[in-house]
């Protein structure tokens, strides 16, 4: 707990939102939680924790080698071969080509876990707004004033009360040549409402202007960037301030 009060960390129910233009690391930064929160209690007890992940990368940009990559980091003192595939059992990608499919697999996966053992469970997003613009398009072409991204996130809503996740999602937004942290909302208020932290993420201008991301392969045959420092925007219950990661 913060000394302010403030509980540390993530909470069940909490949904946080990464912000970032095309070159932010949000793909990363996502990949990242998921690792920390599939392994954190791992280190701290011999029968590894149940913790589930449901990635729904739409993108197709989560990378399944960088996260084994970084899960065998994580738990190098354990047994870890077993420890590795044990973990990573627990993490299930979905890749959803519209919000039709989303909408269905979101609700299996409902009936999926009133059947399970009960376990912390993260949901992780990338991109939330993958299927925004055509749901919109489509919902004014038949005149109908629900799109269907609308209808998934008042889904996920009830999804959320009923399961108590944390959920993690990616969000694209565009540079803005005024403010570097100008962020110009085009989600709906059904998804817009449930955000309980938004975190923008950049690029710093310097580096921007002046490197290249080169790439490597890694010892772990992952590729990595060379130059991966990024700053970030944390706004939460209307208060903000800005740290810098490397």
């Amino acid at each position: 707990m913060k000394p302010d009060g403030e509980v540390a960390g993530y909470r069940p129910r909490q949904v946080v939102e990464l912000c970032g233009a095309s070159d932010a690391p949000t793909t990363r930064v996502l990949e990242h939680v998921v690792v920390s929160f599939i392994t954190k209690r791992c280190k701290a007890h011999a029968k590894l924790p149940q913790e589930r992940v449901f990635i729904f990368d739409h993108e197709y940009q989560v990378s399944v080698d960088r996260i084994e990559a970084l899960v065998a980091r994580n738990l190098a003192a354990r047994q870890q071969d077993e420890a590795v595939r044990e973990a990573l059992s627990r993490v299930q990608m979905c890749h959803c080509r519209d919000s039709f499919q989303w909408l269905a697999t979101l609700n299996h996966l409902h009936y999926e876990l009133l059947d399970a053992p009960t376990a912390p469970l993260m949901l992780v997003f990338n991109s939330v707004g993958s299927f925004q613009a055509i749901d919109k398009m489509t919902a004014k072409s038949v005149g109908s004033g629900l799109a269907l991204s609308d209808q998934v996130f008042i889904f996920l809503k009830q999804f959320i009360q009923h399961h108590s996740p944390i959920v993690f999602a990616a969000k694209e937004m565009m540079k803005s040549s005024r403010d570097p942290w100008d962020h110009t909302e085009y989600m709906p208020s059904s998804w817009t409402s449930q955000v309980t932290k938004r975190i923008l993420l950049r690029v710093p201008a310097l580096q921007c202007d002046s490197l290249k991301v080169e790439e490597h392969i890694n010892l772990d045959g992952c590729r990595r960037d060379e130059h991966a420092a990024f700053e970030a925007k944390c706004i939460v219950a209307g208060k903000a301030y800005v740290i810098v990661m490397i």
